[in-house]
């Protein structure tokens, strides 16, 4: 059962498409399929660093948990929907996945 999600549209740069779609997944991380750790001080930042990179599927967001600040972004080669074994929860951590419509 999904408690909150978000859904966040951003253009890829080399995309025909109107926009593409991250479904956020709170308190729940992906692990096993990080292709890269770029540094990033937002959600956004991430974002962009996922949207960039024709690999990223999805990505994992850590939060600070005393201010909630983003301390880091992990960029996966799946998502959540591909590999359901690989999401488990991580309190203070939050994973972004491309929704394929």
């Amino acid at each position: 059962m999904l408690c909150e999600v978000e859904v966040y549209g951003w253009k890829r740069p080399d995309s025909n498409s109107d926009c593409l779609h991250f479904k956020r997944l709170r308190d729940k991380v992906l692990i096993n399929h990080v292709i890269s750790t770029p540094h990033a001080t937002s959600v956004a930042m991430c974002t962009r660093h996922c949207m960039r990179n024709v690999d990223c599927l999805s990505y994992n967001v850590r939060r600070r948990a005393i201010d909630g600040s983003v301390i880091g972004c992990e960029l996966n080669s799946e998502s959540g929907t591909s590999m359901p074994p690989n999401l488990v929860t991580s309190k203070n951590t939050d994973n972004y996945g491309l929704v394929m419509n």
